[in-house]
């Protein structure tokens, strides 16, 4: 019946390890181990139940586990499959199956609560793929060029550059290729491939990042 507790130091997150018949971990944003309940356990010592301190986290957890398992078979129903050892794209994944379960539910709650027909209620499957929608449609906001003040009221007739046949293309600087905004390659129609741009890498290709 003993237990670890090891609260933040923003006082917003805790964990507890409570020893029961094995070591029980539990993180939490709402509660702790205070205050504590009593439970009974088979004592073998003893040949009888005894009471056992345990801490209020593992009350709750019994309490709501039951949503819990809820969520977690919803998500399993059109989870977000992906081929990668990563995981930290697994968790982003996991996460935002989570999110939309848990909008799914409140909106389902809210439509009930509107008394909207049964049919006109969406299913997870239908409501997951209108948010797909709703993305998909998001414009994205174009990044902004810097303006170019010119030094003199007349332009200037640009000059052919001169370019040496291995002429390899700068790399755009990190700021540039991490700045959020879209990244997609298209296939140019040049008649010779051009240098790859990064350093020591002898490849060619015809593809165009534009950003």
């Amino acid at each position: 019946g003993a237990w670890e507790e090891f609260t933040r130091g923003d006082n917003k997150i805790t964990a507890v390890k409570w020893k029961d018949s094995k070591c029980v971990t539990l993180l939490s944003t709402i509660t702790g181990a205070e205050p504590h309940v009593t439970v009974k356990r088979w004592s073998k010592t003893e040949s009888k139940e005894i009471e056992v301190p345990c801490p209020a986290i593992v009350k709750s957890y019994n309490e709501y586990m039951g949503g819990v398992d809820v969520c977690d078979q919803q998500i399993e129903c059109y989870r977000t499959w992906v081929k990668t050892k990563k995981w930290t794209l697994k968790v982003a994944l996991h996460f935002i199956d989570l999110s939309i379960v848990n909008a799914w539910m409140e909106y389902r709650e809210d439509a009930e609560k509107m008394r909207l027909p049964k049919k006109e209620i969406l299913d997870l499957m239908n409501f997951k793929m209108s948010v797909a929608q709703e993305w998909l449609s998001t414009t994205v906001k174009k990044r902004s060029l810097p303006e170019e003040s010119s030094s003199s009221d007349t332009e200037e007739v640009p000059q052919k550059l001169y370019r040496p046949q291995n002429y390899r293309a700068p790399v755009p600087p990190t700021t540039k290729v991490k700045d959020g905004f879209e990244h997609w390659p298209e296939v140019s129609k040049l008649s010779t491939a051009r240098n790859c741009r990064m350093k020591n890498c002898k490849s060619r290709t015809r593809l165009n990042n534009y950003k």
